[in-house]
């Protein structure tokens, strides 16, 4: 099953996060577990740390149904991720964070969320730290594997910031919005 551009774009920036020149975490999308009523479930993405596992669920416009049924079904899931997480043998000893990254969503919604100890993260911040870290390494001239990148959106990232296509175009697009 393909990733949508929010799992992408996030999974990206998590493989991409580093600790004393390290990869903070090991990164693992759509991860296959069985939910409380034996049908299949997955979490998002997985991403593994030295000391924490961060279940991360992300969503691209997040209403369905109601807001009531939107923030029960977001609370469950999570609910049911980290049971299956913390049977894991690599859980062992390891903080699980929650976090909700989200492209567009209400702010009561994301106050409810906050409020169950949900970590809620929008994708345009992510997007922003994201390119930043690119730029640092393109920028210092640390990027190793230039060309060589796994990930489309990265390659694409990386071709954009090393024209500065990011910086010197202000593309004006507001006649093609109505």
């Amino acid at each position: 099953m393909a990733l949508s551009f929010t799992e992408e774009l996030a999974s990206q920036y998590y493989k991409h996060l580093m600790k004393n020149e390290w990869p903070k975490y090991i990164v693992s999308e759509k991860v296959k577990y069985r939910g409380p009523r034996g049908g299949w479930k997955d979490i998002d993405i997985l991403a593994l740390g030295q000391n924490e596992i961060c279940i991360i669920e992300t969503k691209h416009y997040p209403w369905r149904g109601t807001k009531r049924e939107t923030i029960k079904h977001i609370l469950d899931s999570f609910k049911t991720a980290e049971k299956f997480v913390k049977k894991q043998p690599y859980a062992k000893g390891k903080k699980v964070k929650k976090i909700f990254i989200v492209e567009y969503a209400s702010q009561p919604m994301l106050k409810e969320l906050k409020k169950q100890r949900i970590d809620v993260r929008e994708l345009d911040k992510i997007v922003e730290e994201f390119l930043q870290i690119l730029y640092k390494r393109i920028w210092k001239k640390e990027w190793k594997g230039r060309g060589k990148e796994e990930n489309n959106v990265t390659r694409t990232l990386l071709v954009l910031l090393e024209h500065e296509f990011i910086k010197e175009k202000k593309l004006d697009i507001s006649e093609y919005w109505t």
